[in-house]
């Protein structure tokens, strides 16, 4: 790359072709400088000499080889289908170096990535603290992409201290096989990220969709059914039995570009959860939040933003939201600062807002935080704290002074900004103190 540029881009035309990829500035994912002068558009010399890839891996391979100036990042630009398994591992050489790999801009839709549990190579098998947990990708952020995995009935994690983003052509995640899939996952002391950054002074819609097409028969994970999670460990949202050093002491950066998401006149940002394996009796386990199991995961942003949430109800979509929020983010020293709203349901109403089924909306549990978990809503009469804003709105569809969110300020849990009835005493058993006090000296 030329001097003083900040981004190095490597171009994927799945034939191998330069005739067939998106020519001048159409060839640059979208938010990225796309100037004549730029050096991140595709030219035929530029795209022999970094390999002529024809595949994600090629590209990796060659990202891996090729000089990039500090500060600098590396984008994979995607010019059509990936169609073929992709062999893998999904990284930067023996690292979770971050590279970012997104649609050209000139695709109308996202270019499809296909992975394979028994075919693409784990990308954490090369760390030895990680290799018993699984990921299709290692310091990667997927962004404006559609990947597609079958997961063969096992657990594993699409991103490892990497993330996922949306921006012109949106995310799409297809999942086939479910037993335990997380979207995100990261190690200790690192973070995990979604990147928001459509053009917000648009009247346009751009989604997230996460889409469940079947169920893994057989073995359902680690719990007594399949769970999905935004941001999760193995185990699922009401277990953790993963590492000790996956999930724990993380921080999630959800980064909005553009303040005024989802108000009027403006880009309509919508995270569509849809499940179509509707012919079993116990649907799926869907959470949100599942991280820091442990301790030690924090969050935050935007406030501003308002996003829309859609459950499926159109295609007759069923999930188990016991869990939204991980039953161990709630007691394990975890905090949510003031972030992102999600739309109001006054005017329509809980489930057609959120395009929810009424079964699903029956799953959608009461919780309290305790042990040192902790958020920050900011308003009482309206939640600024992401996923949690949810709480507040069945509170709202359910009225008579209805509380679904509590805290319990004498074990550490606290809602900052929530009204005194949020708060409620901590309950103990006996077994909790040895009515013995010689029964419960140190030792030594």
């Amino acid at each position: 790359p030329k001097q003083g540029v900040d981004v190095v881009v490597i171009h994927v035309v799945p034939t191998g072709l330069y005739l067939d990829a998106e020519k001048g500035a159409n060839s640059v994912p979208f938010g990225l400088p796309a100037g004549e002068d730029s050096g991140t558009r595709i030219t035929a010399d530029k795209y022999r000499e970094t390999g002529s890839c024809k595949t994600l891996t090629e590209a990796l391979d060659v990202a891996a080889r090729i000089y990039v100036p500090t500060g600098a990042e590396v984008v994979i630009s995607l010019h059509g289908d990936l169609d073929d398994i992709e062999e893998g591992p999904l990284q930067l050489i023996n690292s979770y170096a971050r590279v970012n790999i997104a649609s050209a801009r000139g695709l109308t839709e996202p270019a499809i990535i296909t992975l394979d549990r028994n075919e693409t190579q784990n990308a954490l098998q090369r760390f030895p603290q990680f290799k018993d947990d699984y990921a299709y990708s290692a310091g990667v952020v997927f962004s404006d992409v559609h990947v597609k995995v079958n997961n063969h009935n096992r657990t594993c994690y699409l991103t490892f201290n990497g993330g996922i983003g949306m921006g012109k052509q949106g995310f799409k995640c297809e999942i086939d096989e479910l037993a335990g899939f997380m979207i995100c996952n990261a190690s200790f002391g690192e973070g995990t990220s979604f990147f928001v950054y459509a053009d917000a002074k648009r009247d346009q819609e751009v989604r997230m969709d996460l889409i469940v097409n079947s169920i893994g028969e057989g073995s359902q994970g680690y719990t007594n059914r399949p769970y999905l999670c935004v941001f999760g460990n193995v185990g699922g949202p009401n277990e953790d039995v993963g590492s000790g050093l996956t999930g724990h002491g993380v921080d999630i950066t959800i980064d909005f570009r553009n303040a005024g998401y989802g108000d009027d006149g403006n880009t309509k940002i919508v995270w569509g959860f849809i499940q179509k394996a509707t012919q079993y009796a116990n649907p799926p386990s869907l959470c949100f939040l599942n991280l820091g199991g442990r301790g030690g995961c924090r969050a935050g942003g935007r406030v501003a933003p308002v996003i829309d949430l859609d459950f499926g109800s159109d295609e007759g979509s069923r999930w188990d939201l016991s869990w939204w929020i991980g039953k161990r983010w709630l007691e394990n020293q975890n905090y949510f600062g003031r972030h992102f709203r999600t739309r109001e349901t006054e005017d329509l109403g809980f489930l057609a807002t959120y395009k929810m089924t009424q079964a699903t909306f029956d799953t959608f549990r009461d919780h309290t935080l305790t042990k040192g978990s902790s958020i920050d809503i900011e308003q009482e009469d309206r939640f600024l704290c992401g996923p949690f804003c949810l709480f507040k709105e069945k509170e709202i569809e359910l009225g008579n002074n209805f509380v679904s969110l509590t805290c319990v300020p004498e074990n550490g849990g606290y809602i900052h900004g929530g009204h005194k009835d949020r708060r409620i005493a901590a309950l103990y058993n006996d077994s909790d103190f040895p009515k013995d006090p010689e029964a419960n000296k140190d030792t030594y």
